[in-house]
């Protein structure tokens, strides 16, 4: 029982609280310009600092909303502060993905499909398929820009494989991807669809293979640079793990409880005295 001289602690603290109410103002007013300012053509609105400028602030907001209430102390508030935390995660681990992130795309060749046959060809159309035999430390950019990224690592697609179904149509593929190390040495490892491999900093996918004018196969692969691609996928598990708290573990009511305790006694009762 609580004294007429105990304080109980404020379900929300009112300060904190105009603080949010104040900053989630900013952030609608300010993807509403965005939006006007993308349909009327302006470029780069949500590309760069702008989109950065507004989820940074929709990200503490957030962190203010955990520390702004105070509800009972139950399975649905214990779900609120875990979704808001894996949101603010989530949140960094994308803002961080925005500015020092990096993806594209590359075909390097298969260099056991480069034939004899072909590579003769080659050479007589004064194209030298050594150096396409060899290891790539460097990819172009796949926005257009031209700029050269360079991986940190050297390395090649030495084979690939396909296993094809019944009607001829792709089943699996394989690739085998050859790492030339400082050293002279050379480490492989393999690539299939939907299962990536890292690499230095960056996460390589196999995306498609294709042969090209020359008749030799060009694999599709896409690098990725995400260093805090760990906070996003935490996030991203306690946002799903505080949902479900808040949606399926229904706290329990007193009142409720106490309501079905007295049912189930007049019950017992008339039952008695039936």
């Amino acid at each position: 029982m609580k004294t007429k001289n105990e304080k109980t602690k404020p379900a929300i603290n009112r300060n904190l609280a105009l603080v949010l109410y104040l900053m989630l103002g900013i952030v609608t007013a300010a993807l509403l310009v965005m939006t006007i300012l993308a349909s009327a053509g302006v470029e780069g609105v949500w590309n760069g600092m702008p989109i950065v400028a507004v989820l940074s602030i929709f990200g503490v907001a957030l962190a203010v909303s955990v520390v702004a209430f105070n509800p009972k102390k139950n399975v649905y508030s214990i779900g609120f502060y875990v979704s808001h935390i894996g949101i603010v995660l989530f949140l960094i681990g994308s803002l961080v993905y925005a500015v020092s992130g990096n993806v594209t795309n590359a075909a390097p060749p298969n260099v056991s499909s480069i034939t004899p046959t072909i590579e003769y060809q080659m050479n007589q159309m004064g194209i030298s398929a050594d150096n396409l035999k060899g290891y790539y430390n460097q990819v172009g950019k796949s926005d257009g820009s031209g700029e050269i990224i360079d991986l940190g690592f050297n390395f090649r697609v030495a084979d690939f494989k396909t296993e094809l179904y019944e009607d001829g149509q792709p089943k699996h593929y394989e690739a085998t991807i050859e790492y030339l190390n400082p050293d002279g040495t050379v480490d492989t490892e393999k690539l299939t669809v939907n299962h990536p491999i890292y690499r230095g900093d960056w996460k390589i996918y196999l995306m498609d293979v294709g042969t090209n004018v020359y008749g030799f196969q060009e694999v599709q692969l896409m690098f990725k640079k995400d260093p805090t691609e760990f906070l996003s996928n935490a996030g991203i598990i306690l946002i799903l793990v505080g949902t479900f708290m808040i949606c399926f573990i229904r706290p329990r009511d007193k009142a409720e409880d106490e309501h079905k305790k007295k049912m189930k006694k007049k019950a017992e009762k008339a039952g008695e005295r039936a």
